[in-house]
């Protein structure tokens, strides 16, 4: 799930840069409403594709199986995700400083 600042939250949002909250101050406090879970590629899951129930994801979570990752690191200190540091791994189109992991942590 993408926890973005607009639009959907669907894994096609995934690499949509530029609607996810940046940080001025290293930290940010996230809150948004009426967000869908739809069903999520998960493990475990029954049927061919995989893909969880929201019902299911939250189960997960609550077991001790959801994380959430953190991305963006500004490695020059420019106020900017450039190329700086190449491109990224995920989408060469865009910065790895905006997709370079920065946190991560199990949800509990």
């Amino acid at each position: 799930m993408s926890l973005n600042t607009t639009g959907d939250t669907t894994p096609s949002s995934f690499l949509d840069v530029t609607r996810f909250p940046v940080s001025e101050s290293g930290s940010y406090h996230y809150s948004r409403d009426n967000i869908r879970i739809t069903k999520v590629a998960g493990t475990g899951y029954p049927g061919p594709d995989g893909t969880g129930t929201a019902k299911e994801i939250a189960e997960s979570i609550r077991e001790g199986e959801g994380v959430v990752v953190i991305h963006g690191i500004d490695y020059n200190g420019n106020g900017e995700y450039d190329f700086s540091a190449g491109a990224s791994e995920l989408d060469p189109n865009l910065p790895a400083e905006a997709t370079d992991p920065a946190a991560c942590g199990v949800l509990e």
